[in-house]
């Protein structure tokens, strides 16, 4: 497992999804490590989600590390 597949703990995740209400979307997904049911990744609703004009909110993101964190980055700020 690399850098870029690694899955945020389902037990730091559903702690933050309750207090946030509930995630609408997870933003750096794949159909192995979706933590939310409607993801931005390969196969689903967006292809990839830096190119996506508006993400659903609110959304959940754990972005691959590594070569390419800085497009999240300027997403993010975006």
């Amino acid at each position: 497992m690399t850098f870029t597949e690694w899955r945020t703990p389902r037990v730091l995740f559903d702690r933050l999804d309750s207090i946030v209400g509930g995630f609408a979307v997870d933003a750096a997904a794949d159909t192995t490590n979706h933590l939310v049911d409607i993801w931005y990744g390969p196969g689903v609703v967006v292809e990839d989600a830096l190119t996506a004009k508006n993400w659903m909110s609110p959304a959940w993101c754990n972005p691959p590390y590594g070569k390419g964190l800085q497009a999240w980055l300027d997403k993010f700020t975006e």
